[in-house]
């Protein structure tokens, strides 16, 4: 079907068009994304060899170059939570997806419903442009996804043939790259439309990247391979999953396909105790002998740098025995076969707030599988994953406020809004124990705006330390001092780099109570990031006092409106967070909740919650600009209807049609 321009803007989209869009969102990741200015503008370089060979190969040489990141570590992750009927006390398992993303753009998600009778019914959520549902639920299945530690890309260095850059060894063989050029219309400043043209380049293992990280000089460059660009499956997957009659018809489909391109999975199913996880997947099959055997020099300099994720593949690329692996139930080449992909059933719960694979249940740590899946044991979580954990564990033994230890559907909404904040709940009284003793300090630095004060800045405490004293340790809408927390925790972060901040360091056999214990004499490292806290909220005019709602907004209509949450490294469980700018958030650039859901199957139908924070339309004179925003302000849930009976009852659902 061709949809027909109705604007002199919009243009004609094709099947072409729909695949371009699906296939992109596989290469969503941020490895590769943050790397396309470098594929389309790679080439040989022109500054000179001799110029480029005098630069050392050491730590110090690199320590300007741009860091690839992930997307986890960029703040776009999620939260998901199965429950099975242990934790639920019915026949019922229950699902909670929680994705963390953007709410402009054209990756936001919007809300969709498809159906054809007798064959598909399905619910959720999917990025503008999909034509399937992503994250959703339909009569007997629900899932959801959040980032997953896996590497689906890696590097290859080659060494290229002398006095020719454009073809490199393979195994003795000289082989020649790929040109392909491409010729786009580009606006210029004039507003004329005029011809840009860019020659790509590709090896055998994948597209030549270039910049000044990875030069392409007369000896050496390197072409980056993602194993998702050879996936084409992750579409049927989803399409799948939306028909699946049963959780072991999901998890079979899962297994066969193992398209899910850089996300993990939680789901639950009707009629099952058990729910479900996994980071089954397309990944990237590189053996522990190939990374000791195959990486290079370059490679292993980046990862030590932080420039790289540590489980990156950096090969050599020219020899064959450094190509990524084939398994016997590899689905894909150069992919991990499924047998050896992390994944865990149980009858209580199953989470993932974007850790590895290894804590998916504290009970029943997941060890043993391949490297690139992430570490096992070896780093600590994050504070939100400790704070997620914890949530439940005290839900079981009857702790958190709420009735009862069962887990519900009216529980599990709560506790995804509350807006608790663990670096808070663990170490406050902590630090106003040892800080606010003295409440006069002078201020030397600001390690988070990077500024020395000469002369110091004096600055008193006392003001701050009330606030925060009174502070309920949540970043609810009402609540005061969270900003100030926030900022104070960022600038601590940084100061660990460098320094050990805890007593009681990190135990594999105690992960969500360490670290734990601030040291006795950190009180001058603590007493300078409060202080210099302190001296940035008042250049920018946010008062001390000022409320979560009051600085953290949406503006909908000309009106404000609030919000809550939080930032991941300062351990918030709900997400709010401009890491670039933590007193703002109506921008574009902020990752944040997006679409919830909460799904249950009881034994007279599907009962699902959902909210989408930026709403259905991003159109200001359409009355869905802004109803589902409003809601999330609120924290009033949608129940949202499902069957077809349930829809024309429902007056408040929204519906639309494309007419052709």
């Amino acid at each position: 079907m061709l949809l027909v321009a109705t604007l002199p803007w919009v243009k004609t989209i094709s099947t072409q068009d729909i695949y371009r869009r699906m296939y992109a969102v596989g290469l969503a990741e941020e490895l590769s994304i943050s790397l396309l200015p470098s594929i389309a503008n790679a080439a040989p370089s022109v500054l000179g060899a001799e110029a480029i060979k005098t630069v050392p190969l050491t730590r110090s040489s690199i320590t300007e170059f741009p860091r690839i990141r992930s997307l986890a570590s960029r703040g776009i992750g999620s939260n998901a939570y199965g429950f099975g009927s242990m934790a639920t006390g019915t026949n019922s398992p229950l699902l909670l997806g929680n994705p963390h993303w953007y709410l402009v753009g054209p990756d936001r998600f919007y809300l969709a419903q498809l159906t054809i009778p007798g064959v598909l019914n399905v619910s959720g959520a999917g990025f503008l442009g999909s034509p399937v549902v992503q994250i959703g639920f339909n009569d007997n299945v629900a899932w959801s996804h959040t980032v997953s530690t896996a590497e689906r890309a890696g590097f290859f260095e080659l060494q290229l043939v002398q006095g020719d850059p454009l073809s490199y060894l393979y195994d003795g063989n000289i082989l020649k790259m790929k040109e392909n050029i491409i010729t786009v219309q580009v606006r210029d400043s004039s507003g004329a439309l005029v011809p840009v043209t860019r020659t790509l380049y590709k090896s055998k293992h994948g597209p030549m990247v270039s910049n000044p990280m990875l030069a392409w000089n007369e000896n050496t460059a390197f072409a980056l391979r993602n194993i998702n660009r050879d996936n084409f499956r992750l579409w049927r997957n989803w399409l799948r999953w939306s028909e699946a009659k049963s959780l072991d018809e999901f998890i079979t489909i899962q297994r066969e396909e193992a398209a899910m391109p850089w996300v993990n999975t939680v789901a639950v199913g009707r009629g099952s105790s058990q729910a479900w996880y996994a980071d089954i997947g397309a990944v990237p099959n590189i053996s522990s002998t190939q990374m000791a055997q195959c990486a290079t020099e370059m490679g292993k300099v980046l990862i030590k740098a932080g420039h790289l994720p540590p489980n990156t593949p950096f090969l050599d690329g020219s020899r064959s025995t450094c190509d990524w692996q084939n398994d016997p139930d590899s689905v894909q080449l150069g992919a991990i076969g499924p047998n050896r992909m992390p994944s865990l059933l149980r009858k209580d719960y199953v989470a993932n707030m974007n850790n590895s694979y290894w804590l998916s249940n504290p009970q029943a740590p997941l060890t043993g599988y391949p490297a690139i899946f992430g570490t096992s044991g070896e780093e600590e979580l994050s504070l939100r994953a400790r704070m997620g954990h914890v949530m439940v564990q005290e839900r079981f033994s009857g702790n958190d406020g709420y009735p009862g230890r069962n887990v519900s559907s009216e529980v599990i909404r709560q506790m995804a809004l509350n807006s608790r904040v663990f670096s808070a709940e663990r170490f406050k009284t902590q630090v106003l124990e040892q800080v606010c003793i003295t409440p006069l300090v002078s201020v030397q630095r600001d390690v988070l705006k990077g500024e020395l004060f000469v002369p110091e800045r004096k600055v008193n405490l006392t003001e701050a330390c009330t606030v925060l004293r009174a502070w309920d340790n949540t970043g609810n809408s009402d609540a005061r001092g969270a900003h100030i927390w926030d900022g104070f925790w960022m600038r601590l972060l940084i100061e660990r780099e460098t320094q050990e901040l805890f007593t009681v360091p990190f135990d594999s056999a105690d992960p969500l109570n360490t670290p734990r214990e601030l040291q006795a004499n950190a009180t001058e490292i603590l007493s300078q990031a409060l202080g210099a806290t302190v001296l940035d909220l008042q250049h920018s005019g946010l008062s001390l006092n000022a409320k979560r709602g009051d600085y953290l907004y949406l503006t909908r209509g000309g009106s404000k409106v609030p919000l809550y949450g939080g930032c991941d490294e300062i351990g918030y469980f709900t997400i709010s967070c401009n890491v670039n700018n933590l007193y703002e958030m109506d921008r574009g650039d902020v990752t944040s909740n997006s679409y919830l859901q909460v799904v249950s199957f009881p034994h007279d139908g599907v009962e699902a919650y959902v909210l989408l924070v930026s709403s259905l339309t991003d159109d200001p004179a359409s009355p869905y600009y802004s109803d589902y925003t409003y809601n999330y302000s609120t924290k009033q849930w949608h129940r949202i209807p499902f069957t077809e009976s349930q829809i024309k009852a429902d007056p408040n659902y929204f519906s639309s049609t494309i007419q052709e």
